[in-house]
């Protein structure tokens, strides 16, 4: 089970975390997706396979506290 708030790392502004939430996940045999809700109410879909998305041309990559998402 995914914690409520969990972290968005985003490596081009020096670590600074952006905090998202999750909307909602989904089950695609070996991948997960899950939908998210960033703090500014852009959403983003990541995948487990590939967990970066792109959040105003910035990278970011799911990073869950506590250790990465797996």
């Amino acid at each position: 089970m995914l914690p409520e708030q969990f972290e968005l790392r985003d490596y081009h502004v020096q670590g600074k975390g952006i905090v998202g939430k999750l909307l909602d996940q989904q089950f695609l045999g070996r991948e997960t997706q899950y939908g998210i809700q960033l703090e500014d109410g852009q959403e983003l879909v990541i995948s487990s396979n590939q967990p970066q998305a792109f959040h105003k041309n910035q990278s970011v990559l799911l990073n869950f506290k506590g250790g990465q998402a797996s």
